[in-house]
């Protein structure tokens, strides 16, 4: 059967090429965004937030709430602090829960953001001291007094922490 096989050739060589083109990258971009859908939003069914959830009872879902904590210094004096510093929010076990901030002079009010499945917890913020880019700590350090809070997770409100500053001078020997 001679006549059933035929090849189609293109009046338009270019217009063929930038048609495959067209087609290869609409493939590949679908190829990662498929791949990239698991670092954007893991399944709850991911091996890595499984140990961090409490048991539930098999195939429930797990319920994320979503939380806000707003962290308010309150200087008590108007020194410029020396050195770099970074407000963090801790669990019980002091392991942060929410991306560090760092400190910048004359901010006050810092806002930071958790995912959990807990329904309640302890919550602290603390202000740390960061050493510089060559490892040096100032004499004169910003401290504040940790504040702690029991929290309900699940009422969508904002959770309020103070934090106390003071600036510590050096002493007259040093």
């Amino acid at each position: 059967m001679p006549g059933l096989h035929r090849e189609v050739k293109s009046k338009n060589p270019t217009a063929m090429k930038t048609l495959n083109i067209v087609i290869a990258t609409s493939l590949l971009s679908v190829a990662l965004l498929s791949c990239q859908k698991e670092d954007i939003a893991p399944s709850p069914a991911s091996s890595s937030l499984k140990s961090e959830t409490p048991s539930e009872p098999s195939g429930a879902p797990h319920k994320y709430n979503y939380v806000v904590y707003e962290v308010n210094l309150i200087p008590s004096a108007d020194q410029v602090p020396c050195g770099q510093y970074e407000i963090r929010i801790l669990d019980a076990t002091g392991k942060t829960v929410a991306a560090p901030q760092e400190y910048v002079y004359g901010v006050t009010s810092y806002q930071f953001v958790e995912f959990t499945t807990l329904t309640t917890g302890t919550r602290t913020a603390v202000l740390k001291s960061v050493p510089g880019p060559n490892g040096t700590m100032c004499e004169s350090q910003l401290h504040a007094e940790a504040d702690a809070n029991f929290i309900q997770f699940g009422d969508e409100h904002t959770h309020y922490f103070d934090l106390m500053t003071s600036v510590d001078s050096p002493s007259p020997g040093r």
